[in-house]
């Protein structure tokens, strides 16, 4: 007699004495249902309880092989029976309500923000699926709508709380649009849950909203499970959700994936769900329905994602997408700015991509260090161009350890005197565009460069002139204490009467922040193939809620005659891609189209290189012409 147990979440089958389960061939077959061998006949889940425990029973019946099952394994199974039966009904249901093309006003008791029509739309496929996934675009409104929800599902004594977790950056937004949603909402009911004390707030019955990130969830997993089956009834939102994608590995998806059964309501949102390919919707998916009835195991949806339109049919019904244009924003202005660079800056430049092309050739194309030392060039070449004071900093993150190009002598002697001689060329163009700006009435803009010294250097250029400058700089992702302070930082530029200018890093601050509703006017000094960047900085100023008639302008500075060109051109036609996928009902890549891939988006060395050479073997051309 084969034993199957579930307790603490961990589902595990035990044979007595059953020599059937020491075959070779069994063993395998259960190991493929996604367990793993603990002992001599001893199996133990890895994967989807739910799916795992159907599985396991089908095959333990057609070897014929008896079983029995504890109390909780019992009512796991049922649970998946009526998962079941729950999910082909909301695939007919589901499909109805993304077809639905007018709907009457939505009225919720206690939600003071009115709803979009185009919101209306994507709540009313959240009540009809139950455990939605939100995939709509950037600046659509997510929040709002996770809000709506929540205020929905409390209205229909579904549920009395929820538990957000999400970066540490977008803790603030879910703050601030509680107070903005909810009528009577304090901010005594909303809780970070972070620092040494936190545990003792999940004991604390006061806070009807919970905000977590991703690493303490994992760390405190089992507390977070005993915290709401104790205190009420939780809607659990997982924030951009596409961290949780690798159905690999990660003890932070598995984590999640354990807590989800415990809510009585489940919800995703991201506005890009498959960063690398269709197969990262699968833990996503897994996480809103357990059972995996939706997605198939593991296995089985990689075999599915084979065909790009029979997995599109297999989970359209269960997810909604407010496309771009559908959120009829204003076109911005995009102004793409020649600058000429100074005498010193241009000798700098030339003799630094000489000395890159004659580097780079002594290397092989398949020799394995070309590839590190061609992106450290190309760091190099980017730096002279925004400012060559940065080349006596080999402090860079972007440099890999060992591979930080040495300057020839006279540019090292040009490099230590240089802010001595001039002004890089950008700082000068910066300069001059704010105060045009400012002449025009324009009281607040953002400046973003991607070197963090720029970020000083421009901050004592500025304040002398009357400005009052803000800064935020460094990647600040997993900083409880520099995130609060960026928060301070943010409000504080928005809520100032005098002329503002915000300094900052893309790193920093390119996502999580509104500041549309304070600022229409952006410059950027100087920009990578990070197009992700890219597109999330300009979001802050270009989003739904923003004024009719309302102006939005960016400024992009680009030294002429040099890489500037190239980087630009490559981000802009990734962009057009992005947008592409965005306009979509789906955004996942297209066999045509390799680049679509979202973690191109954020760093493609091939193009680095390829922008590189193509750079080096123009400017060798001119030199001999």
């Amino acid at each position: 007699m084969v034993e199957i147990t579930f307790y603490e979440n961990e589902l595990t089958l035990i044979s007595n004495n059953e020599t059937e389960l020491t075959r070779v061939h069994i063993i395998k077959q259960i190991q493929r249902l996604g367990f793993e061998s603990k002992d001599v006949g001893k199996f133990v889940c890895l994967g989807s309880n739910h799916l795992a425990l159907a599985n396991l029973l089908s095959l333990l019946e057609v070897r014929g092989i008896n079983y029995q099952m504890d109390h909780n394994a019992s009512s796991l199974y049922q649970q998946y029976q009526e998962e079941l039966e729950l999910i082909e009904l909301l695939r007919v249901q589901g499909l109805e309500a993304q077809n639905v093309e007018i709907i009457p006003p939505i009225e919720i008791k206690g939600l003071k923000r009115k709803l979009f029509p185009y919101q209306e739309k994507a709540f009313n496929h959240m009540v009809t699926v139950q455990n939605p996934a939100n995939f709509s675009v950037p600046g659509s409104g997510k929040t709002t709508m996770a809000y709506a929800y929540f205020q929905y599902l409390k209205n229909n004594n579904i549920v009395d709380k929820m538990l957000v977790i999400g970066p540490l950056s977008s803790f603030r937004v879910w703050e601030e649009e509680y107070i903005e949603c909810i009528q009577g909402a304090s901010p005594s009911q909303i809780k970070r849950v972070h620092g040494q004390n936190r545990h003792s707030v999940y004991g604390d019955r006061r806070f009807s909203i919970f905000l977590t990130n991703y690493q303490l969830a994992y760390r405190d997993k089992d507390l977070i499970i005993s915290h709401i089956s104790e205190t009420g009834r939780y809607l659990i939102v997982i924030d951009e959700a596409h961290y949780i994608k690798n159905p690999e590995e990660g003890a932070i998806k598995n984590a999640l994936l354990s807590i989800a059964p415990y809510g009585v309501r489940r919800m995703i949102a991201t506005g890009t769900p498959c960063p690398n390919s269709l197969l990262d919707l699968h833990s996503q998916l897994t996480f809103l329905w357990p059972s995996e009835a939706v997605t198939g195991s593991k296995f089985e949806f990689q075999k599915l994602i084979e065909d790009v339109e029979v997995v599109r049919a297999r989970i359209k019904p269960f997810f909604y997408r407010i496309q771009k244009q559908v959120l009829e924003l204003e076109e911005p202005h995009t102004n793409v700015i020649s600058v000429t660079m100074s005498d010193i800056q241009k000798k700098i430049y030339d003799s630094i991509v000489d000395k890159a092309l004659n580097f780079i050739t002594q290397y092989s194309v398949n020799d394995a260090q070309l590839l590190r030392w061609r992106r450290a060039w190309a760091i190099r070449i980017n730096q002279v161009m925004s400012n060559p004071s940065l080349l006596i900093d080999d402090s860079n993150e972007e440099f890999e350890q060992g591979y930080v190009p040495a300057l020839d002598k006279h540019v090292v002697e040009l490099v230590k005197d240089y802010s001595k001689l001039e002004i890089p060329a950008k700082f000068t163009a910066t300069f001059i565009k704010l105060l045009e700006l400012r002449s025009k009435g324009v009281n607040k803009v953002v400046v973003w460069t991607n070197f963090k010294k720029n970020v000083q250097m421009l901050k004592k250029l500025l304040i002398p002139e009357g400005w009052e400058v803000k800064v935020v700089t460094g990647d600040i992702s997993n900083n409880e204490n520099v995130l609060e302070n960026r928060d301070q930082v943010i409000e504080e530029f928005r809520n100032t009467t005098r002329p503002a200018i915000l300094l900052a890093t893309p790193a920093s601050c390119a996502e999580a922040i509104s500041l549309h509703k304070h600022c229409h006017d952006m410059i950027f000094m100087d920009l990578t193939f990070n197009a992700a960047h890219w597109m999330q900085a300009k979001d802050r100023i270009h989003r739904i809620g923003m004024k009719k008639g309302v102006d939005t302008n960016y400024y992009v500075f680009q030294t002429e005659n040099s890489y500037d060109q190239t980087i630009y051109e490559r981000v802009i036609r990734k962009e057009n891609k992005m947008i592409a996928v965005c306009n979509s009902d789906i955004p996942i890549p297209t066999e045509n189209d390799d680049e679509i891939s979202f973690e191109g988006f954020i760093t493609n060395e091939d193009e680095v290189f390829s922008a590189l050479e193509a750079e080096l073997a123009a400017w060798e051309s001119m030199k001999y012409e």
